[in-house]
């Protein structure tokens, strides 16, 4: 009795210190799983960034927050001044950087937990053509001399190397010597530089005159020809001067066969006799005499509706005032020929 009462505890003791062992061991497999896993993951991160407009230095950053990745760079290499596009979705790391770095003289390589970026050494057996320059300039209003900052600055061939001037109108991009560089700014003329041999431009941009649209102008607005809704045409003073430079009634009846000059042969030559107009025809109905002396007659003033009235920077003028007008000195004519356009006078 005493050695099977002895006996049981010391088989318990020995399978507790197996089951002990066991689960050791089994501990210690799933935490070297678990370590390699961790290692294998940090190395295999990918990349997510949309980004319009963007610098080296902001991708960076993202990538460091995505990834905990450092970067190392020296002095010497220039990662801003320039922009770029960026539509990366779930990518490893090494294609991301791959895609920063297309477009610039910049190459990586990735150090244990550390990105180092250097610049690219030329190759001796390649053409200059393909190495990058680094471009800068100064961008000024060519009447005033003044710095025009905010200038859009690109690569004609590539947009995405792009940038813009500072507030002091100076700008820095990188490009080959057989680039154009475009530059765009509102209310200048666009302009093309090539990039040469030249590391320093002061380009000059000439301001950009648009010619105003077509408008009508009636007794109480000028507004756009195509949202007039009445009935009107507008002839250009350089169309009346091609037409007919000498007479200006003349030159009008060629644009508009409602604009009528009647023949009265009854004056023959005679170079004061006034022309009588008609637009759009000529009433038959007689006017009403203001007077017991005034003679019913169509052919009179007061008798002819369709009589028109000539407006001259707005105020009213006689026909004599029209035929003596130096055609020169028109800018444009329109003729208000419905009752909407003409009811204000």
């Amino acid at each position: 009795m005493k050695l099977t009462f002895l006996y049981n505890p010391a088989f318990d003791l020995r399978r507790v210190k197996y089951k002990f062992l066991i689960v050791m061991k089994l501990t210690a497999i799933l935490l070297l799983i678990g370590t390699l896993h961790l290692s294998a993951a940090s190395y295999s991160q990918n990349i997510s960034i949309s980004k319009r407009n963007t610098t080296l230095s902001s991708l960076f950053k993202d990538v460091k927050k995505q990834t905990g990745y450092l970067f190392f760079y020296n002095g010497k290499v220039n990662i801003s001044g320039q922009t770029l596009n960026v539509d990366l979705k779930n990518v490893p790391l090494e294609e991301a950087m791959t895609a920063f770095l297309k477009n610039f003289p910049l190459n990586f390589n990735i150090v244990d937990k550390t990105i180092v970026i250097t610049n690219k050494i030329p190759d001796k057996g390649a053409s200059t053509v393909n190495s990058f320059l680094e471009v800068t300039g100064k961008v000024i209003d060519s009447k005033t001399q003044l710095a025009i900052p905010g200038v859009n600055v690109y690569v004609k061939n590539n947009k995405s190397i792009r940038t813009t001037t500072n507030d002091k109108g100076e700008f820095k991009i990188n490009g080959n010597p057989d680039d154009i560089l475009v530059f765009i700014y509102v209310g200048f003329k666009e302009k093309e530089v090539k990039v040469g041999d030249e590391k320093y431009f002061t380009i000059s941009l000439e301001d950009q005159i648009n010619q105003m649209e077509d408008v009508v102008v009636t007794g109480y607005q000028t507004i756009k020809k195509e949202s007039y809704t009445g009935n009107a045409i507008v002839i250009k003073g350089e169309d009346l001067k091609r037409t007919n430079p000498q007479n200006l009634l003349k030159a009008i009846q060629s644009f508009d066969p409602s604009f009528r000059i009647a023949t009265n042969n009854l004056v023959g030559s005679d170079p004061n006799a006034l022309p009588k107009i008609n637009v759009r025809g000529a009433t038959a109905l007689p006017g009403i005499p203001t007077n017991k002396d005034d003679v019913l007659d169509r052919n009179n003033v007061a008798a002819s509706f369709n009589l028109p009235a000539f407006i001259l920077d707005g105020f009213e003028v006689g026909v004599q005032k029209v035929v003596d007008l130096d055609i020169n000195r028109i800018e444009s004519v329109t003729l208000l020929k419905d009752a909407a356009a003409s009811a204000v006078y």
